[in-house]
């Protein structure tokens, strides 16, 4: 398997896996927790104005691929490493 695919994988696995532990948290009344677990929805909402209630779910659902790029990239970057050092 690709080192590409492998990242790919693995951006989608840890964005989706902090997507349900936020769900979680959140639920229990941990808002604050929530917010660092899943926080790429945290910084989309600060580009969004305030007070823009369809543009929250909006930044909520952008927030899903943009976690699979980031983690994806930093998974991309550590297998490229690791592979470069042995």
């Amino acid at each position: 398997m690709s080192n590409f695919a492998k990242a790919s994988e693995f951006g989608v696995a840890v964005t989706m896996l902090f997507f349900v532990a936020t769900i979680v948290t959140s639920l229990s009344g941990h808002e604050t927790v929530a917010r660092a677990l899943y926080w790429q929805d945290s910084l989309l909402q600060t580009i969004v104005p305030l007070h823009s209630i369809g543009l929250d779910s909006i930044s909520l659902y952008a927030s899903i691929p943009f976690g699979f790029i980031i983690y994806g990239t930093l998974a991309y970057i550590a297998l490229h490493f690791s592979r470069r050092s042995t």
